[in-house]
């Protein structure tokens, strides 16, 4: 027994160590597959994001060079009756979801303008919010006064002395890259920009630009000055001629296009950089590009507050995904986090990313990260949450099913030797004692005519003894395969408990016992087996005999008494009893509270087991229990009726 739970111990933890490997590896899997499932939908967000921004700047950078001041001349009106037309930047932007401040434009000369002012003296209906506007917008982009300058060093130096710390997020990926490597396209408009023609017209816009200045300061009025420009757009071609003079204009810096723009009647070359983003105290997030126009360079473009605008791009992408229900997401410079919407309460030192990568220029010094506290479980985990409970359970349960159906296999095996010592032992003891008296008989050793009697009852009496211990053994084998038949009938008990306690008292007093009967004046009608029933008695009190054959008190009671709806017949004695722990094990076969090398009492240990058999057969029910005042008490409860 020792022998076969160390096997199954062993068995046990080699097959528990390979299932929990199993079961961790799935878990994993499981684990690897939720973060690729967030990661890959965090990237979709991410390619909305820059798909969003790209078409954005490509709509910003499709605006031509006048829209950036409040009047502007169309690029459709070409012809000599055209009119200056409001810029459609003019007014300003309120409550704009993308977080617009305003557009800027600096002149060569550093001169700050904005589509919202007019350069002529006309007073506006809101001219003061205008000027703060303007005003907020100059203070905003001071560092770009550097951006003018040729040189680099002077626009850095610039830079660094501005009132607002200001930080270029734009880097290009190479120097010598084309502008299709930009995340937005920078389309060529009109590619033979530097032809001299196109110089002059810039020449004749500029000049016009001044009349037009000069027409508002004195005029006053916005009709006469349209008039005005009317009557000038035919003095302006004939400057025709002597423009082909003029030289052409050189070649622009590296990844910088050409767009057309008007300049009076005609069109100027503009050689246009991509878009450039410089960040201004952490808040606003300033996009501009350089223009070269008759050699000289201008600075225009757009002041984005970053937090509506990182909103802005979360809600058309991040938000519209399950992500915000655990996960934030992040616009992260230099390790710090500037724009933040999702999940609230991811600490620091708490999160994990989940996805994290660069967005493309001119905003590829940020980088958008998404991270979580804790990725909610797929559907399939709770499958697996099933499946592992089942098979830790089948697993558990079988091997310990198993377990036990050996270890009473081989408990019923031990059993199963000692019931054939035992009978082999009960066999040749009649047998002997048969042979024995036999051949004194046959022999003529006694001539004692009381003697020879006395042998004979000897031999009578191991005849019946074997005859009884065979029958046991049949009965037992009839009773394990079900096939003993009950002759059942319904009466009252009172004559044949009488007709047994005659039996049982010649049987214990033979033994020296005193028999002592307890009956209920009243007895109700059961259905029962007599022949079983007597049998059933004759073995209990049989085992009184045998185990009480050395106690103090030789005595032996049967009852018959009714309790509730139940009529209980019971065999109490004074011997030894059983001990507590054994109790529920008195019914197996072959069992016996002896050991079978030691024992001092004759038996098989089936006795027992065929009562328990037998009763159950009747449909009532026998369970044992020790008295306080000592001895085992072996009752048989039967239901009335």
């Amino acid at each position: 027994m020792k022998k076969l739970r160390i096997q199954f111990i062993i068995f046990f933890v080699t097959l528990s160590a390979v299932l929990a490997f199993i079961l961790w590896h799935s878990y994993r899997q499981m684990d690897q597959e939720e973060f690729r499932l967030w990661q890959g939908e965090a990237e979709k967000t991410f390619n909305q994001m820059q798909a969003a921004i790209s078409e954005y700047l490509e709509k910003e950078d499709g605006r031509s060079f006048s829209e950036y001041r409040y009047y502007f001349i169309p690029e459709t009106q070409v012809s000599a009756g055209y009119a200056l037309n409001v810029s459609p930047l003019s007014e300003p932007p309120e409550n704009d979801a993308r977080g617009l401040v305003g557009y800027f434009q600096i002149g060569p000369d550093g001169s700050f303008h904005t589509p919202y002012l007019p350069d002529a003296p006309i007073v506006l209906a809101d001219q003061n919010e205008r000027k703060f506007l303007q005003s907020r917008l100059k203070d905003i982009t001071l560092s770009l006064q550097g951006a003018v300058k040729t040189s680099h060093a002077q626009d850095k130096e610039l830079t660094n002395r501005g009132a607002r710390k200001a930080v270029d997020v734009s880097v290009l990926p190479h120097k010598t890259a084309a502008p299709e490597s930009y995340l937005y396209p920078n389309p060529l408009r009109k590619k033979n920009a530097g032809s001299s023609a196109s110089v002059a017209m810039a020449k004749r816009a500029e000049e016009q630009k001044d009349q037009e200045a000069m027409i508002r300061e004195s005029s006053g009025s916005e009709r006469d000055y349209q008039q005005q420009m009317k009557s000038n757009v035919a003095q302006v071609k004939t400057f025709e001629k002597q423009d082909a003079a003029r030289p052409s204009l050189p070649e622009p810096p590296s990844g910088v296009v050409g767009t057309l723009v008007v300049m009076g009647d005609e069109k100027a070359s503009v050689l246009t950089d991509p878009f450039r983003a410089r960040l201004v105290d952490g808040q606003y997030l300033v996009f501009y590009r350089r223009l070269w126009l008759r050699e000289q360079l201008y600075v225009q473009g757009f002041v984005l507050d970053l937090k509506p605008f990182f909103e802005w791009l979360a809600g058309n992408s991040f938000m519209n995904t399950d992500l915000p229900g655990f996960a934030t997401a992040s616009l992260v410079l230099e390790n710090t986090a500037l724009a933040t919407t999702g999940f609230p309460g991811t600490a620091l030192s708490e999160k994990t990313d989940l996805f994290r990568r660069g967005l493309g220029y001119p905003l590829n010094q940020f980088v958008y990260e998404v991270t979580y506290l804790a990725l909610p479980n797929l559907s399939a985990r709770g499958l697996l949450h099933v499946l592992t409970f089942f098979i830790v359970f089948l697993v558990t349960g079988g091997l310990l099913v198993i377990y036990r159906s050996a270890a009473a296999q081989v408990l019923l095996s031990q059993k199963r030797q000692d019931f054939v010592s035992a009978v082999t032992h009960e066999l040749k003891t009649p047998l002997t004692s048969i042979r024995l008296y036999s051949e004194m008989l046959t022999e003529g050793w006694t001539k004692d005519a009381a003697k020879q009697k006395e042998y004979f009852g000897l031999i009578s009496s191991e005849s019946s003894r074997l005859a009884r211990l065979i029958e046991n053994v049949l009965q037992l084998s009839r009773l394990e395969k079900k096939n003993y038949r009950y002759q059942l009938t319904t009466k009252n008990p009172r004559e044949d408990f009488l007709i047994m306690a005659g039996e049982l008292t010649t049987l214990a007093q033979k033994h020296g016992f005193v028999f002592e009967t307890v009956l209920d004046d009243s007895l109700p009608m059961i259905s029962y087996d007599a022949d079983v029933l007597k049998q059933i008695m004759y073995t209990l009190t049989d085992n009184s005999i045998k185990f009480s054959q050395n106690a103090l008190q030789k005595h032996i009671t049967m009852t018959l008494v009714v309790k509730g709806q139940s009529l209980i017949w019971s065999l109490a004695d004074k011997g030894p009893g059983v001990p507590h722990n054994e109790l529920g094990k008195v019914f197996a076969k072959f069992y016996r509270v002896e050991n079978e090398l030691t024992r001092q009492t004759k038996g098989t240990g089936i006795g027992l087991a065929m009562a328990k058999m037998l009763v159950h057969g009747m449909g009532a029910k026998i369970f044992a229990e020790n008295q306080s005042s000592g001895g085992l008490k072996v009752s048989v409860a039967m239901m009335c009726g």
